[in-house]
């Protein structure tokens, strides 16, 4: 691809966007654009201002997502809301379903060459059999899927059409993500929790990922213009109980030490819930949370490993480099905190 190529990327404010805006800079992409709300922090991109074209509006709005893509060649769509609210149902779906549709019309319509599209592990479903899951894995609905694992799902239906309707698209299913953002966000909300003194945890288990390995991923599919397939981009399975217990040595805390068995999962959640209500403060544990975190899933990444040769830092790096820049982040009373690029 060339590298004067005008690349699009949505949600260039957020923990993935800012990350690969940031590597595609550093291998020399000059011609860059990015999006962002009326408001949005932009501390993940400090060193790069005069860098980015930025372009400010709803990508909900259909006119704003024309405008924004006519004249691109690449659309590297990062932007998503992800919350285990029902109070957010709503939005999550005008995020992560309606703001692709728009985008994906308006890449049909202007000719964009390539569609890089950041999913979700979510967006491959859950099932009751607790499997390893990998990419021919089919849609169950049900009630183990939470309500963004839903919009997830949606969104990527608008790029599948998309893509029988011609456009060159391509996705992307990163499992949780870690490393250097703003603290006590998405999946960034897990370094609070243990911070603050989380005594709880759950025999669940699930994947992880660095988001410097989700950056390198959409390099690589910029640099190959591989269209029409779907990758799991995940470093390695872990289980809850293990995740909390790294990140709280990391932090010289003491480790969760109460399992949280099913039964009490029900329980806690609605107590959480109760007193959300009480006390308008937001619930500690939300229902869908308190569920999906007593099952055990498992995600391959075989195949973003042979089609991309993805090497993956090891999640013990990544842990603990997430772990020191949080603990570094509290000393300095700073929200936020940004990891160096790992080589390409």
């Amino acid at each position: 691809m060339n590298k004067d190529s005008r690349i699009l990327i949505t949600g260039a404010t957020g923990l993935v966007g800012s990350y690969v805006a940031r590597l595609l800079h550093q291998q020399g992409y000059r011609h860059l654009v990015a999006t962002r709300r009326e408001g949005s922090r932009t501390e993940l991109l400090d060193g790069l201002e005069g860098k980015i074209e930025w372009l400010t509006g709803d990508l909900s709005d259909p006119y704003f997502s024309n405008r924004i893509v006519f004249g691109s060649d690449i659309i590297i769509h990062c932007a998503g809301f992800i919350s285990f609210s029902s109070s957010d149902e709503d939005r999550m779906i005008a995020v992560n379903k309606e703001a692709t549709a728009n985008l994906v019309n308006a890449s049909l319509a202007s000719g964009t060459r390539h569609f890089i599209h950041v999913s979700s592990i979510a967006a491959l479903g859950r099932t009751e059999s607790e499997q390893t899951i990998d990419e021919h894995a089919i849609w169950e609905r049900n009630e183990l899927n939470s309500n963004y694992a839903i919009s997830k799902f949606l969104g990527e239906m608008e790029v599948w059409r998309g893509y029988a309707e011609g456009l060159p698209a391509v996705i992307i299913n990163p499992s949780t993500i870690l490393g250097g953002g703003f603290w006590g966000t998405g999946s960034l909300e897990i370094l609070e929790k243990v911070w603050n003194g989380l005594i709880f945890y759950t025999e669940g288990a699930t994947g992880f990922v660095d988001v410097r390995d989700v950056a390198k991923a959409v390099l690589i599919l910029l640099q190959q213009e591989i269209t029409g397939r779907r990758y799991i981009v995940s470093g390695g399975n872990m289980t809850f109980r293990d995740m909390f217990g790294r990140i709280a040595r990391g932090m010289d805390k003491k480790a969760p030490y109460l399992k949280v068995r099913p039964w009490m999962a029900e329980l806690v959640w609605r107590g959480s819930s109760l007193v959300s209500r009480i006390t308008g403060k937001k619930p500690f544990v939300e229902r869908e949370v308190a569920r999906m975190t007593q099952r055990r899933y498992t995600y391959d990444n075989e195949r973003s490993v042979r089609d991309l040769g993805l090497e993956y830092l090891p999640l013990e790096q990544t842990i603990s480099e997430t772990t020191a820049a949080y603990v570094e982040s509290m000393k300095e009373k700073r929200t936020y905190a940004v990891l160096p690029l790992a080589p390409v």
